[in-house]
């Protein structure tokens, strides 16, 4: 069976590219909101960011802040 230009094969083909440009942007995504939690628990930790909270409370804030699923290691 000969397929047409156009059909079925290059719709499979942009539904696994999407897919694949999906995953990597919600990849790209969590690094960076991973990336972020950690500069403030660094400027916490540094005493320049809310020094009057505790760690795991800057952890819950920012996390909530960023829709981050909280972990119960933190």
């Amino acid at each position: 069976m000969l397929f047409d230009k156009d059909t079925i094969v290059d719709d499979l083909i942009n539904q696994l590219i999407e897919k694949d440009q999906t995953q990597e942007n919600q990849e790209k995504t969590k690094k960076s909101k991973e990336d972020i939690l950690a500069t403030f628990v660094e400027l916490h930790r540094s005493g320049s960011f809310c020094a009057h909270l505790s760690e795991q409370e800057i952890i819950f804030f920012v996390k909530n802040k960023l829709n981050m699923e909280s972990n119960k290691n933190g």
